[in-house]
C-alpha cells in the first residue's frame, strides 16, 4: 500500500514543477499559491467507489466559498494503471457531472502516467502535457474556467505552446520532471 503523504507530496511537486514551472497552465499558479486547491488521494479500489468519492468531492466544492476551495484534484493510485480504461472512466465521471445536474458548475480535466492523445503516438511529446505521477479527476469551477479564457490574450495557442515546450525538453529533462514514465 502507497503512503498517502507521499502520494500528496509528489503530486503537489508536479504540479509546481510541471504545470507552473513548465507554464503549461497558466491558470494553476494562483490557486496553488493561494492554498486553494484540494489534493484528495482515494484510497478506493473500484469503480463505483471513485465515482462516489468523486461526487462527494463535487458537491464540497460546489457548496465551498471560491475563495476558501478553488479546485480539487482526486488522486487515484489504486486504480486504472491502463490509460484507456482511466479515460472510459473519465466518461463515466462526466455522465456523473450530467446526473447530477453539475454541468455549467463543474468541469473535469483527466491526468494519468500513460496518457495518450487520440491519433498520437505513445511516446509522443505532445502526451507529456496531460501526463501525472498517478491518475487524477482534476475538478474545476466553470466560472473559474470561463474567467480564464475570457481574460488569456490567446487561449487557442495553449496547446501548441505546451506541445514546443514537451518537444524542446532534453531527455534528462524528461527523467527528471516524469520519473514515473
Amino acid at each position: 500500500m502507497l503512503n498517502s503523504e507521499k502520494i500528496s507530496l509528489q503530486v503537489q511537486q508536479w504540479l509546481e514543477e510541471v504545470v507552473i514551472g513548465l507554464g503549461l497552465c497558466p491558470f494553476a499558479g494562483q490557486p496553488v499559491a493561494k492554498g486553494l486547491h484540494h489534493i484528495a488521494v482515494l484510497d478506493v479500489q473500484s469503480i463505483d467507489s471513485a465515482l462516489a468519492a468523486l461526487r462527494i468531492e463535487c458537491e464540497k466544492l460546489v457548496t465551498a466559498d471560491p475563495k476558501e476551495l478553488e479546485t480539487s484534484l482526486l488522486i487515484l493510485p489504486y486504480l486504472f494503471d491502463d490509460f484507456l480504461d482511466f479515460n472510459d472512466f473519465m466518461s463515466e465521471a462526466n455522465n456523473l457531472l450530467a446526473d447530477n445536474g453539475w454541468p455549467g458548475q463543474l468541469q473535469l480535466a483527466g491526468f494519468h502516467p500513460r496518457y495518450q492523445f487520440f491519433g498520437t503516438d505513445p511516446e509522443a511529446a505532445s502526451n507529456l502535457t496531460n501526463c501525472s505521477p498517478y491518475p487524477i479527476i482534476h475538478i474545476l469551477r466553470e466560472d473559474s474556467v470561463t474567467w480564464a479564457v475570457n481574460s488569456h490574450p490567446d487561449i487557442d495557442a495553449i496547446p501548441e505552446r505546451n506541445i514546443a515546450v514537451m518537444e524542446a525538453l532534453s531527455a534528462d529533462q524528461i527523467a527528471h520532471l516524469f520519473p514515473f514514465r
